[in-house]
């Protein structure tokens, strides 16, 4: 089919919030780079509409990876029917290809996607992507990252200077992954516990707060001599997000729960249902930065090879003396990274730039060569569009789109997160120090020489707001639409906050009039302190079953939510290591909340 004859219009529908990570910011930003046609880009995320968008002045529609179509948050409704609408080519980028398959394949075919970059290797396609489930669709096996322009020029010190040996940086995954995901936390726990038998520099983390961003990174990155590696993707496909969800009614249920554990109960029979294993933009970053790769074993999409690119280190952790062998022998790893920057960066095959010639060539293919419009058309319908805009729109119709769009540049500027953060310090103030009980725990802190030094203030403020929040759902504190209630045990070893749905509420409701109040005379509190006191004691909020946010109401419709974790379980680290040291003020912030009774509130 014969391409286009003129220059493309494409408008790029993408989340472009510049706090996200820089892989994701380049790839938006190489299609209007780059490409050789038209590419303007809109965020709608946040926006129910805008009577600005006329999806008609366009050839094509591009929905990248940062939006998810089946939430509302990120493409609302409105959008949906202008894009199901919309008669030229649309194309779709996904990246979480694993999860909520069937919404997505729906939603697809709703809004009538033509063309399908996907992350699944072309083998696997045919088995989440299927004829179908996405009859008539195009579908095209891309990365999960490539070099931007501005890596390819990373520098650092040689590597006999950098300070760092080993350095990483990885995140936990949730268990309904898949063991795949799990190897970003076990390869450096593995390297970590091992490190100081072989006097082994090293700066590795894996929890959100050891995350590093932007030029950090860069600088983290060119310090090190070799960096960890494992490869992306999942080892289980949640088609029907049924996975996903035994998997948190599980840990709801058993909240110390393992990866192995929940593994032999749950995830053994899915393992594997579909193999999606992919390189890792980070290593693309390693390699650009000169730095050397110590890596699981993997396909890595085939870019890399063992030996040739990269130090391969068995998931035993059997070959760990040769590993630090080849980590200390600089002329070796030299040879490694030189060979593998030749490979991957200079030879140009995995750049951005690359990679929006091949966008640009299935376009050309797949595109109308003509919208049956020419230019003086379209200038003629945006006049008439425009005239219709003056006759129809009152003065508080244009007030009222006024105020949309600013609230829509309030939310790119980074307002919003400004806002978002004195919003939070308010309710901090207003509940994590509105009871007495909270304030002296603080007091307790500043006071204890010993405390400052084992509790992180960030660590303490949140224990402190989670605090406030249950103390108001004790009150009966109604924030909205979803009713949920909390339970309270406690033993001798700990006391456990439990959230339940409404669903599950029995007839619980009944026990908060009567029996509300401090813990009886019985024991309990000498017990508990003795318990506090010894460093055994667990103090748990487990929301897993309801999610890994707890909201808070700000309006009648409106809520704010606060993280309880990756399983939706907080653990109260910084007021179980305080009452190590003054146990009495750790006592008397959670005796308010130990009565064993079922308390209500309305989410």
């Amino acid at each position: 089919m014969s391409g286009p004859r003129r220059k493309l219009s494409i408008l790029l529908l993408c989340d472009d919030d510049r706090r996200h990570a820089n892989t994701l910011l380049e790839h938006i930003a190489a299609f209007g780079r780059y490409s050789a046609h038209d590419v303007r880009r809109f965020n709608p995320r946040a926006l129910s509409r805008s009577w600005m968008l006329d999806l008609a002045e366009f050839d094509v529609v591009v929905i990248h990876y940062s939006l998810c179509i089946i939430l509302d948050d990120y493409l609302a409704s409105d959008f949906r029917e202008k894009l199901r609408r919309f008669k030229g080519l649309k194309v779709q980028f996904i990246q979480d290809d694993y999860r909520w398959v069937d919404n997505i394949t729906a939603m697809m075919r709703y809004v009538g996607i033509d063309v399908l970059f996907t992350l699944v290797p072309t083998t696997e396609i045919p088995r989440i992507w299927s004829e179908e489930r996405l009859p008539d669709v195009v579908k095209i096996n891309t990365l999960a990252g490539f070099l931007p322009d501005g890596s390819v020029d990373l520098c650092g010190l040689p590597l006999e200077e950098r300070p760092i040996d080993v350095g990483y940086r990885g995140r936990e995954i949730p268990f309904w992954i898949g063991r795949l995901g799990q190897e970003k936390v076990w390869i450096a726990k593995g390297v970590q516990a091992r490190a100081a038998a072989y006097g082994l520099r090293c700066d590795i983390g894996w929890t959100e707060e050891d995350r590093i961003y932007g030029q950090a990174w860069n600088q983290f990155l060119t310090s090190c001599r070799a960096t960890l590696g494992t490869e992306s993707g999942a080892s289980i496909t949640d088609f029907d997000g049924s996975v996903e969800k035994r998997v948190k009614e599980y840990l709801a249920r058993h909240p110390a729960a393992d990866f192995e554990e929940v593994h032999s109960q749950i995830l053994w029979k899915f393992e594997w249902n579909v193999r999606m294993n992919v390189i890792s933009p980070r290593i693309f970053e390693a390699i650009a930065a000169r730095t050397a790769l110590v890596l699981f074993p993997g396909e890595y999409s085939h870019v890399i090879q063992p030996g040739e690119h990269y130090v391969l280190l068995e998931k035993d952790f059997s070959n760990m003396d040769e590993v630090v062998e080849s980590v200390r022998d600089v002329e070796k790893l030299k040879a490694m990274t030189e060979r593998a920057y030749r490979d991957v960066v200079q030879s140009e095959r995995y750049s951005l730039r690359e990679f929006i010639r091949e966008f640009d060539r299935v376009i050309e293919e797949y595109a109308e060569p003509y919208s049956g419009r020419d230019e003086g058309r379209l200038l003629l319908a945006q006049m008439d569009r425009l005239a219709r805009i003056k006759g129809r729109l009152r003065a508080a119709q244009i007030e009222k789109a006024a105020r949309r769009q600013f609230a829509y540049w309030v939310e790119r500027s980074g307002v919003a997160h400004l806002v978002v953060l004195i919003v939070k310090a308010m309710i901090f103030l207003r509940i994590g120090l509105g009871y007495r009980e909270t304030r002296a725990l603080l007091i307790q802190w500043l006071t204890c020489p010993r405390a400052r030094t084992c509790v992180r203030p960030r660590a303490l403020l949140k224990d402190v707001l989670r605090l406030g929040i249950l103390r108001r759902i004790r009150g009966g504190m109604s924030t909205g639409r979803e009713p949920f209630w909390v339970s309270v045990r406690f033993e001798n070893t700990g006391i456990e906050f439990l959230s339940h749905s409404a669903a599950s509420e029995g007839d619980q409701s009944s026990d908060l009039p009567e029996r509300a109040g401090r813990p009886r005379a019985d024991g309990t509190a000498s017990r508990a302190k003795v318990a506090i006191q010894s460093g055994r004691f667990a103090i748990v909020w487990n929301h897993g079953a309801l999610g890994p946010n707890v909201p808070y109401p700000m309006t009648a419709s409106r809520v704010l939510l606060f993280s309880m974790g990756q399983h939706g379980v907080h653990e109260f680290p910084a007021l179980r290591e305080i009452g190590k040291h003054e146990p009495e003020a750790a006592w008397a912030a959670i005796a308010p909340l130990l009565p064993e009774v079922m308390y209500r509130c309305e989410v």
